[in-house]
């Protein structure tokens, strides 16, 4: 299983978390962590063309308000969640946590 896939898997059956997503494209996007049924084998979610191996890096902060959405994330789940994946590294940012793969250069 690609380590995004098993991130992604737990961090979505500890809640429903809005990240914001970085891909190694440069690309950057809030969305859900989708359901595990709703992920795909290669792709993230099916028919949104992001593959696994394209993220960089997602930020999962303890509150988000954008335009009319208020988002709060429980932090200490997410940690909690990831405590058993050796290949992904977080680190505390202000408000809330950043993730990435061990080894990955995060711009």
């Amino acid at each position: 299983m690609n380590p995004w896939k098993e991130v992604l898997v737990k961090l979505s059956k500890a809640g429903n978390f809005l990240a914001r997503w970085h891909l190694q494209s440069g690309v950057e996007f809030y969305m859900y962590i989708p359901r595990e049924m709703d992920m795909g084998s290669d792709v993230v979610r099916p028919g949104s063309g992001v593959r696994y191996e394209e993220i960089l890096s997602l930020e999962i902060m303890g509150f988000l308000s954008l335009g009319g959405l208020n988002a709060a994330n429980d932090i200490n789940a997410c940690r909690q969640a990831l405590a058993s994946i050796h290949e992904v590294s977080y680190r505390e940012i202000e408000g809330g946590i950043q993730l990435s793969l061990l080894g990955t250069e995060v711009r």
